[in-house]
């Protein structure tokens, strides 16, 4: 490569992270908090929370007690036990004693072609009833007291049909900070895209999705997410692919996510799902991998061109510490994490590959010990072409 074709690669990757940052600042100021709570005294809404768990014995009872503890709100909690080998169900049933508004459902064994999660998630809807609201939120995830009617306030103010959270990450490492903001932008574009209600945009997270019953059940329930990865994320898809609309807030002071402390963490949660992403497209991974190495190996190593434009690539890629930054005060971290965050954006490319090795190597997913073929996961991914078609064959069951 002679030394002018070098210096226009390196404007460009200067370019590119430049944008990278500018987006990101932009997408991160687009995505507010809940609302306060109000002091109105109107009748609080009903809302059932469904609360999918597997070997969850760690943290089920403070999840639970968090739920019951929620002010603002009428509301009953399904937490699905799907064949847990642990306590959960035992922890669940003696709280269950003590409050009726907390249901006890026991799946002992997995449907043909459904995820673990994703007919837990169905199971547990099924038993809302006449209330208004649904909440799907992780067996991992505590809440503060307020949090549902916030979010059901978000709801009504902008009159959406669905709202998802940004949650915090409890205690991580320094570096697992980091790694966490620079491996956040991704979701930011998510969440900001869906906040501006921008064509095929869309977004959910796990820890929080609330859903309006009546548009929940509109789209057929779990029935599309049978043997999506993705489930969290592709209700939105749904939702928004149905004329419905969705609000993204930033709750690391509302919900908090027992995800992962360190790197190290970060690549072992994703190695399970990070290949989904792309929908197991194996040449779409790949070039991702490779071509997002290369733009940061480009950045980091342009000063040694001695060139203004190495430079400028290394400045616009630490440039991307301003949303990190913006970031790090709302989780209330320090911000030399996100000075540090720019040399953590391989996590994602480490992580992505991690999981097409393992996913490709195996031939399928082991999620909750249970195994679910790739073919079957391909076959089940949810696509914007078919998110709004009418529900025929269920995805991931044809022959």
């Amino acid at each position: 490569m002679s030394e002018h074709t070098l210096e226009i690669a390196l404007w460009i990757v200067a370019g590119a992270w430049a944008f990278a940052a500018l987006a990101g600042l932009g997408c991160a100021l687009l995505i507010r908090e809940l609302p306060e709570a109000s002091t109105a005294t109107a009748e609080p809404p009903h809302v059932t929370a469904v609360v999918p768990a597997r070997d969850e014995a760690e943290r089920i009872g403070t999840t639970v007690e968090r739920l019951l503890a929620q002010r603002g709100v009428r509301l009953r909690i399904v937490v699905v036990d799907d064949r847990s080998t642990d306590d959960t169900s035992a922890i669940v049933a003696r709280l269950a004693e003590a409050d009726d508004r907390l249901e006890l459902a026991r799946i002992d064994e997995l449907p043909e072609g459904w995820i673990g999660k994703c007919n837990a998630c169905h199971v547990g809807a099924a038993r809302a009833g006449e209330d208004e609201w649904i909440l799907f939120t992780d067996a991992d995830v505590w809440l503060a007291p307020d949090t549902i009617a916030r979010a059901v306030r978000s709801a009504l103010r902008d009159r959406v049909d669905h709202v998802t959270l940004f949650p915090g990450f409890g205690e991580c490492s320094f570096w697992g900070r980091a790694a966490l903001l620079a491996c956040s932008l991704p979701m930011l574009t998510f969440m900001a895209r869906t906040n501006l209600d921008l064509p095929r945009s869309f977004v959910g997270v796990g820890a929080f999705n609330l859903v309006r019953t009546e548009a929940y059940r509109a789209i057929g329930a779990h029935e599309r997410l049978r043997m999506e990865v993705l489930d969290d994320v592709k209700l939105g898809m749904i939702l928004r692919a149905h004329g419905r609309r969705s609000r993204a807030c930033f709750g690391a002071r509302d919900a908090e996510v027992h995800w992962a402390r360190s790197i190290g963490d970060i690549v072992r949660v994703l190695r399970k799902n990070a290949f989904s992403l792309v929908g197991f497209n194996t040449l779409l991974g790949a070039m991702g991998v490779l071509g997002f190495s290369a733009v940061w190996l480009a950045a980091i190593a342009g000063p040694l061109t001695g060139t203004a434009a190495g430079w400028a690539a290394l400045g616009g890629l630490w440039a991307t510490s301003l949303y990190m930054a913006l970031l790090a005060r709302r989780h209330g971290w320090p911000l030399i994490a996100a000075a540090a965050g720019p040399l953590l954006f391989p996590v994602l490319a480490i992580a992505m590959a991690a999981s097409m090795r393992t996913i490709l190597h195996d031939g399928g997913v082991r999620w909750r010990e249970t195994f679910y073929p790739l073919p079957k996961l391909r076959q089940g991914v949810v696509r914007w072409s078919t998110a709004a078609r009418p529900l025929a064959t269920p995805p991931g069951c044809e022959e």
